[in-house]
């Protein structure tokens, strides 16, 4: 009987691959024709919407010392729609980045408001883990609580370098927004003109980025009201 290595592969062994390698090859295509029509679609929307519309951006100006901006190792901003509420120019846009390694890819939606003179302190605020973040406040790691406001201190971890300012900001009015908003575990980053808002739950289509930009827009017109920036 002729030997038969265990590492050989079989007749119908060899069939199962390609096929798998066949069906990765056909979802892979799918998948990118309906990622190109998501993008000719939000093209030609702000087409008619009089909107602004980019391709690919390299970096978002006056950003580049932001947390969320300086993420990975690398950085992508796509599928750009441009304009005006409220007076306040935003993009909102398709943010990737990626922290290295195999699955460290990360497909993200951000929204940016830019008024001159805003003059916003820096502060970072993301959704509260109670578990980990109460074990990284343990080791030194920074929460900027409110001990007359417990419902916006447990739902945010609130960061920056001038505690001080940003307690300031963050008046009863200002916290009430951001907590209306938990649900939606955004992340929020504002440092002088710039104001930022990132959804890490992927890419959007038209209409989920109209509601993005809705949320968006209340949290900062809560700041823009209600810290005399208007």
């Amino acid at each position: 009987m002729p030997y038969r290595s265990s590492s050989s592969m079989s007749g119908s062994e060899f069939v199962l691959v390609i096929i798998f390698v066949a069906i990765f090859i056909v979802c892979a295509i799918i998948a990118d024709k309906k990622e190109q029509k998501r993008k000719k679609t939000i093209a030609r929307y702000c087409s008619r919407a009089n909107l602004g519309y980019e391709h690919t951006i390299d970096y978002l100006p006056g950003c580049r010392s932001f947390t969320i901006t300086s993420r990975g190792v690398s950085q992508g901003y796509y599928a750009i729609m441009s304009g005006k509420k409220l007076g306040i120019e935003f993009k909102i846009m398709d943010f990737y980045y990626n922290v290295g390694g195999k699955n460290g890819g990360h497909n993200c939606s951000l929204c940016i408001f830019t008024k001159k003179g805003l003059d916003l302190p820096h502060f970072y605020a993301r959704e509260e883990n109670s578990i980990f973040d109460g074990i990284g406040e343990f080791f030194g790691g920074q929460d900027i609580d409110f001990d007359n406001d417990p419902d916006f201190s447990s739902s945010y971890v609130l960061q920056g370098d001038n505690e001080r300012a940003i307690r300031r900001l963050f008046n009863r009015k200002i916290r009430n927004a951001f907590t209306r908003a938990a649900e939606y575990s955004y992340e929020y980053e504002g440092l002088g003109d710039h104001f930022l808002v990132v959804d890490s739950n992927g890419f959007k289509d038209v209409a989920a980025r109209k509601i993005f930009l809705h949320d968006a827009i209340t949290v900062f017109a809560a700041i823009l009201f209600n810290s005399g920036r208007a």
